[in-house]
């Protein structure tokens, strides 16, 4: 991790690319010859997004990339053996409502002024994949959802919502932990590596948690050095549009529901203001995922959550 800056007692750091780039030139020097020119061109997660479809854990992909690599990605994904097709959609960032998440955009058509991504389907069949886009495009998420391998208790989370936001994060938080560390949905964003690629009904889905288990071996298999991002997901989330994104990876219980933070990891601006503003040391105080408090700041309702990791 790399220092930010600290108080007397809190150390704000900022996660450490290193251990990523590692994992990457690892796999690079072990998967097969065909498989390094996709790697090098996506990078670990959409990578791992395409060799799920090669290796049949589900019959369709979906990546969503910029105008200069779809051609390219297209074409190595053929030469992997699965079909693709350039969605008639480009997509278009927004602002996120939580700074450091990705989770916002919307599907416009292609060519749109400032669309500055593209949308490849691949997988198992023609038919398949053509399949894929126009269930996307109709909106008809429970049969999209079994195409893309999500567990079904997370599908019908997902069409069962009555959020239209894409992002999932508040609703998926239901109580305040603690939760498996590797099932931390703030691990993505901070460190880099998905490797889920749908929004998990609850941390504790035990769905959810075997496939990423699976692919986590599967990585370390051919990257010794991914078994040390495992345990990566460990201590306090802070997540919502006032706080920003953060974990508190070292702390002090200091009584029931209340911890003194010591060192807090994020790449946000937001959460950076908040640990650092003056006071020497801050305590978080919970009484449940939607009401807590750090330091003199009261979160008690919307999108901001909080739960524990171990």
């Amino acid at each position: 991790m790399i220092p930010i800056s600290s108080s007397s007692q809190i150390r704000i750091v900022e996660p450490s690319p290193f251990l990523l780039h590692a994992v990457q030139e690892e796999l690079a020097r072990s998967l097969p010859d065909e498989q390094k020119p996709l790697l090098k061109l996506l990078g670990i997660s959409d990578f791992l997004t395409c060799i799920t479809v090669v290796r049949r854990e589900r019959a369709i992909g979906r990546m969503i990339l910029s105008h200069e690599k779809l051609e390219a990605a297209g074409t190595l994904v053929g030469k992997l053996g699965l079909h693709w097709k350039r969605s008639g959609c480009d997509y278009m960032l927004k602002d996120n409502i939580v700074e450091g998440t990705d989770h916002e955009g919307a599907f416009v058509p292609r060519c749109s002024p400032g669309a500055n991504h593209g949308v490849l389907y691949f997988g198992l069949c023609e038919e398949l994949v053509a399949a894929a886009e126009d269930l996307e495009l109709i909106g008809e998420h429970r049969f999209l959802g079994q195409l893309f391998g999500y567990p079904e208790c997370c599908v019908r989370f997902l069409v069962e919502s009555r959020i239209q936001r894409f992002d999932k994060t508040p609703e998926a938080i239901s109580d305040a932990g603690p939760f498996p560390s590797e099932m931390n949905p703030l691990l993505p964003a901070l460190y880099g590596l998905h490797l889920l690629f749908h929004f998990p009904c609850s941390p504790r889905c035990e769905a959810s948690r075997e496939i990423l288990w699976r692919r986590q071996r599967y990585l370390a298999h051919l990257a010794p050095s991914m078994s040390v991002m495992a345990r990566w997901g460990a201590g306090i989330a802070l997540y919502g549009p006032q706080i920003g994104m953060a974990l508190v990876t070292a702390y002090r219980t200091i009584g029931e529901g209340t911890y003194m933070a010591e060192e807090i990891t994020t790449r946000s601006e937001q959460s950076r203001r908040l640990f650092l503003n003056g006071m020497a040391s801050i305590h978080i105080r919970i009484k449940s995922c939607q009401s807590f408090a750090v330091g003199d700041t009261v979160f008690k309702h919307g999108l901001c959550r909080v739960a524990i990791f171990v």
